[in-house]
């Protein structure tokens, strides 16, 4: 593998990184604001103009520090906020 090879896969390593990071505030942020907020993988995808595979892992990092749950329709909702 080339140099220009190996520095070109870094940085495409690190700009999805940064993605997912992005991503994450944005879902984070728009289920603060608006509780009510139901969206689908494509959905979210549309909206954010975020490549489906980066989105998938977004929701399901949320879903697993409890911040969302999946429903049965396959739509990403907010955990209610522990009292």
């Amino acid at each position: 593998m080339s140099a220009s090879t190996a520095t070109h896969r870094t940085a495409a390593t690190d700009r999805a990184g940064v993605g997912t990071v992005a991503i994450l505030d944005r879902l984070r942020r728009a289920y603060r604001e608006i509780p009510a907020l139901s969206l689908t993988v494509p959905q979210a995808c549309l909206l954010w103009g975020v490549d489906p595979d980066t989105c998938q892992k977004a929701f399901d990092s949320l879903v697993a520090e409890r911040f969302l749950v999946v429903t049965p329709r396959g739509t990403y909702v907010r955990l209610p906020a522990e009292v």
